[in-house]
C-alpha cells in the first residue's frame, strides 16, 4: 500500500510512512539523505488500528500533511517544511464522524469538512489549532469533494445533482463562476 512521501524544503530530508505488521500505514518518520534509516526520527504514530496514515505536501509546498483517517473520521497534523526537526502540529483533534482535509492558502489554511455539514463545506483557519471560519457554507444536495487553492482564487469541486461541477471563487468566497466538467 502506498501512503506517500514528501520532501522538506532543504531537499535533504523526506517524510515517509511505515507499515505495521498487518500492512497498515501507521507511522511517519523523517529521513536525512546519506544517513542510515536506523537513525530516522519518528514524528507521528497512529495507535488506533481503525486509522491509517498518509503523508503529502500542500499545494504551495509550505507544509507536509500527515493525514490519519478511518472510515468516517480524520485528523491532520502539519510539519513545517523549513525545519525537519520541528514536531508536527495538529490542525484539529479528531471527532467521531467528522472528516476533513486541509491545504495551504498562503496566509491561511483552506479546509473541507463535514462538521455539522453532511454534504461538506469549506472553511479557513489562521493556522493549526485555530478557529475555523466558514467560507463556502454547506448547501444540501451539493456534495463538496475537494478544493484547489490558487493565489487570488480557489476552485471548489462538487457534485450537484449527480453532476460534477467546478466553482471558481474569489478569496472572499464571492459569487462563483460555474464551469461544467465534461
Amino acid at each position: 500500500a502506498w501512503a506517500g512521501v514528501a520532501w522538506f524544503g532543504d531537499s535533504n530530508h523526506i517524510a515517509y510512512v511505515v507499515m505495521d505488521d498487518t500492512e497498515r500505514p501507521y507511522q511517519v518518520r523523517v529521513h536525512a539523505l546519506g544517513t542510515p534509516t536506523t537513525t530516522d526520527r519518528v514524528v507521528y504514530t497512529e495507535h488506533d488500528p481503525r486509522f491509517h496514515v498518509s503523508v503529502s505536501s500542500t499545494r504551495r509546498g509550505r507544509w507536509i500533511v500527515i493525514h490519519s483517517a478511518s472510515k468516517n473520521s480524520t485528523e491532520a497534523h502539519l510539519l513545517d517544511v523549513t525545519d525537519p526537526r520541528r514536531a508536527p502540529v495538529c490542525v484539529r483533534e479528531r471527532t467521531p464522524g467528522v472528516d476533513y482535509s486541509v491545504d495551504d492558502w498562503g496566509d491561511r489554511l483552506l479546509i473541507v469538512h463535514n462538521d455539522r455539514a453532511p454534504d461538506f463545506e469549506v472553511a479557513t483557519s489562521e493556522g493549526p489549532g485555530a478557529q475555523w471560519s466558514t467560507l463556502v457554507p454547506h448547501r444540501a444536495g451539493r456534495r463538496i469533494v475537494g478544493v484547489e487553492p490558487f493565489a487570488e482564487f480557489f476552485a471548489v469541486m462538487s457534485w450537484r445533482p449527480a453532476q460534477p461541477t467546478v466553482e471558481v471563487m474569489n478569496r472572499d468566497g464571492g459569487i462563483p463562476r460555474q464551469v461544467p466538467v465534461t
